[in-house]
């Protein structure tokens, strides 16, 4: 399992405003701030099922990947999901939830989870024969 993974945390904290500190030249942040280093956030959505869906829009799905970057994979984020409650809220899955983690302003690639026979599973939506709605959502922590 990845290091990174063991202190998964799906927090459901809003932005922060910016706020004026100065980094150290030698700190991430202040790489990160002249473009010497890139900072990825990643953010997760956690679904409701609500039933069958009733059009007829035809459309392509777009498959969710095993990795997300060198040190997150789906296996090692589906360990923590079934081992403890990762959310930083309490919350109770339910058959057919599903938990979807990306990067920040990038939807592919993506990691997919579904909640069924009372744990979780990768898989993703059938975007045109069920229907979901948005439940929580929020930033990523290690």
């Amino acid at each position: 399992m990845s290091e990174i993974t063991k202190n998964l945390i799906l927090c459901t904290c809003e932005d922060e405003p910016p706020q004026p500190i100065i980094h150290h030249k030698k700190s991430k942040k202040w790489e990160a701030k002249q473009g010497i280093i890139e900072i990825i956030e990643y953010r997760w959505t956690l679904q409701k099922y609500k039933g069958l869906y009733q059009g007829t829009e035809v459309g392509s799905i777009a498959f969710p990947s095993k990795w997300l970057s060198e040190t997150i994979s789906s296996s090692c984020v589906l360990q923590e999901l079934n081992k403890r409650n990762c959310f930083d809220f309490e919350y109770q899955p339910y058959e057919k939830d599903i938990l979807q983690i990306n990067i920040k302003n990038n939807f592919h690639p993506y990691l997919s989870f579904v909640f069924k026979n009372e744990e979780w599973h990768e898989g993703y939506i059938l975007q045109f024969s069920e229907t979901y709605e948005v439940y929580k959502e929020g930033k990523v922590k290690f």
